[in-house]
């Protein structure tokens, strides 16, 4: 659902720090121009990019919240959860979730080694060129296997290599959507399910609910108007917040920053749930 509104806020994208392809000035920029009043960047299992952002919108304008989006799962299930306002230089937050980064690197390797053992003789040097410093998933590797000629495409990398059921697919790091929820409460923040409408099973959305999650992501470019609505119920029922965001990755040049957002009241509801748990009156 795109969305054009006043003190709009987009409140899920990603940067160069994890699997966006967008430094973070230039997120910032885009967002500026779009007029939005706040954004999140939510990298995966990282916040590097989260003190430079702060600075910058702060130059521009900008109100940045503190974001990240972490993985979760539920009987092989993937479940993501943002998080937000939480500190982001607690000490506790940033070694687990250095652990974490750690896990993406191991699980990657494991993947590559699987591409070798398959006859496809990629490189882990050749994956970390497009990672860098960044943590690194997935699509770094369909990246790193498309230059080098290993598939056609991304989606070829990911239909037949690396996703789901591919020769060289590998589980991620558990966690459970509880701890998820506590690693970002223990930080003093807010934690949101993401994306609940891409493939998710009532019971699962219900477990996540009832493990403390604060709010849903309503607004997301894969919901439909029906999904989205759904869900909004679905925070009014269980007297949850709301959040949004166009997940904006920057790749082949599609940036969607701001026309997916939710309106900054989304935030006023946020700030006022953390002043309350507080206690301030």
């Amino acid at each position: 659902m795109v969305l054009h509104q006043p003190n709009a806020v987009d409140l899920h994208m990603h940067s160069i720090h994890s699997d966006g392809q967008l430094p973070v000035q230039a997120i910032i920029d885009f967002a500026a121009n779009a007029g939005l009043r706040a954004i999140s960047i939510t990298d995966h299992d990282t916040v590097e990019g989260v003190e430079e952002a702060m600075q910058l919108g702060h130059e521009n304008g900008l109100e940045v919240i503190a974001g990240i989006e972490l993985s979760a799962t539920i009987e092989n299930r993937d479940i993501h959860i943002l998080g937000y306002f939480f500190n982001h230089k607690d000490k506790n937050f940033l070694n687990r979730i250095a652990h974490f980064k750690n896990e993406r690197y191991n699980r990657a390797e494991k993947m590559v080694r699987k591409l070798n053992n398959a006859g496809v003789k990629l490189q882990m040097d050749s994956v970390m060129e497009f990672a860098g410093q960044a943590a690194v998933g997935r699509p770094h590797i369909a990246d790193a296997m498309v230059k080098h000629g290993f598939a056609e495409s991304i989606e070829v990398a990911f239909r037949d290599y690396i996703g789901y059921g591919g020769i060289a697919y590998e589980d991620k790091f558990n966690i459970t959507p509880e701890e998820a929820i506590r690693i970002i409460a223990d930080a003093g923040g807010l934690s949101f399910l993401a994306h609940p409408s891409l493939h998710l099973k009532q019971k699962y959305l219900y477990q996540v609910i009832h493990s403390g999650i604060s709010g849903i992501e309503t607004i997301h470019p894969n919901h439909s108007e029906n999904s989205s609505s759904y869900y909004k119920r679905i925070v009014l029922q269980h007297g949850l917040l709301e959040s949004g965001g166009s997940d904006c990755h920057g790749r082949n040049g599609e940036i969607n920053i701001g026309k997916y957002a939710v309106p900054y009241a989304a935030i006023e509801a946020m700030k006022q749930r953390l002043e309350k748990k507080a206690g301030v009156p």
